[in-house]
């Protein structure tokens, strides 16, 4: 019984605890050119350095003729859309954004349609009752419409916006399926996506349960020509990825476990990225090759360190991770009396308890405590000790 519990574990890390449709396991032959040009929408909340000096280089799209007398009119456009785009990132709420894309519907390029999505999920990622409302507007129907038709001109920040967006808002339209990850493909082929785009377009994969496994060889191979660039986050969001798609990264998990455990960079990483690689080490690594960072990784949870800043939840995935390698962290008798003081105040989700009761007992620790006696009540009303 013990291992078919084991077995079934997948607790995300501070992830969106929903479900989305069924994991899509699928191939996409990579595409011999290359898109078009575009400008750059807002960038993702994540982090991440640029990798624009390692990049092949391409040869400049053609241009089409009928776009440009002698410069003007394209000018004019470019510079229309950078105001519509100016207006987007501004936009104080969907609302406003649907508006927006309502109005200049027949002036928006690439660029201003993923950044329209793109806020609208930022807009929408705590209110969930507005984003079923603007799921069901018909205006939101049109902006979709507009990116599938523009998805070929989309650049790399764009397709990494439009996934992250997507992944956001717990959506994904069947039809979007080939012309975004023809598009990602594309620029897979053509080195152009950054350390951060990588690792929000694994993360945006695992959240929509997408696998598609030729482009996770290629972000793979990617991922390792730029891992110099990669930050705590990326690293994070990328490992978290993987293994939530039960994809193991085996050429880039050795040269990406020796980054982490760089003394300077692992001092840099906060809890929620520390909980998520370990999280991944622990599903897609093996505690021959990661344990020593493993134990690195419990070195951040300390009194003198940043144990006060990791949450319960956090904790009891890290607790969850080490028992899954067999690695019995130092501070575990820490750990867990900040999560029996959390689980006092109140109580752990029932999902933490399951997945903290199986950790402990792996340890050979009490669990008596996740599950305290009931007071009986007399027929009076009164409690009986």
């Amino acid at each position: 019984m013990r291992v078919a519990v084991w077995a079934a574990l997948a607790l995300p890390a501070a992830r969106l605890p929903w479900r989305a449709t069924p994991m899509c396991v699928m191939n996409v032959e990579t595409p011999a050119t290359s898109p078009a040009g575009g400008g750059r929408g807002p960038a993702p909340p994540n982090g991440g350095g640029a990798a624009a000096a390692k990049r092949k280089k391409r040869a400049p799209a053609a241009a089409d003729p009928s776009a440009d007398w002698g410069g003007l009119p394209a000018a004019i456009v470019a510079s229309k859309c950078g105001a519509i785009n100016s207006k987007l990132v501004k936009s104080a709420d969907a609302e406003t954004v649907l508006k927006l894309t309502v109005t200049n519907a027949e002036q928006l390029n690439s660029v201003n349609a993923a950044t329209a999505l793109h806020r609208i999920a930022g807009h929408l990622k705590r209110s969930r009752a507005q984003r079923d409302r603007v799921l069901r507007d018909r205006r939101f129907d049109d902006l979709l419409n507009t990116i599938e038709r523009l998805a070929p001109r989309c650049n790399p920040r764009s397709v990494s916006d439009i996934l992250w967006a997507f992944a956001t808002l717990q959506h994904w339209p069947p039809s979007m399926l080939r012309p975004v990850l023809t598009q990602v493909a594309v620029h897979l082929e053509a080195n152009a996506f950054e350390a951060q785009h990588l690792a929000l377009i694994v993360w945006a994969f695992a959240i929509l349960e997408l696998k598609p496994v030729k482009l996770l060889e290629r972000i793979e191979s990617a991922a390792l020509g730029q891992l110099k660039y990669f930050n705590g986050q990326n690293c994070a969001n990328l490992l978290w990825g993987f293994a939530k798609l039960n994809y193991k990264p085996l050429t880039l998990l050795g040269p990406m476990s020796q980054r982490l455990a760089e003394p300077a960079f692992l001092s840099a990483m906060k809890p929620v990225e520390i909980t998520d690689a370990a999280y991944a080490l622990a599903v897609v690594g093996t505690r021959e090759a990661q344990g020593e960072l493993m134990g690195a990784f419990a070195t951040r949870a300390l009194p003198d360190t940043l144990l006060s800043s990791f949450s319960s939840r956090q904790l009891v995935l890290l607790t969850w991770a080490f028992a899954r390698m067999s690695v019995r962290p130092e501070p575990l008798a820490l750990w867990v009396a900040e999560i029996q003081a959390a689980h006092e105040r109140q109580p752990l989700l029932a999902g933490d308890q399951r997945n903290l009761e199986v950790a402990l007992e792996r340890f050979g620790e009490d669990t008596t405590w996740l599950h305290p006696p009931k007071e009986e009540v007399d027929e009076a009303g009164e409690a009986v000790a």
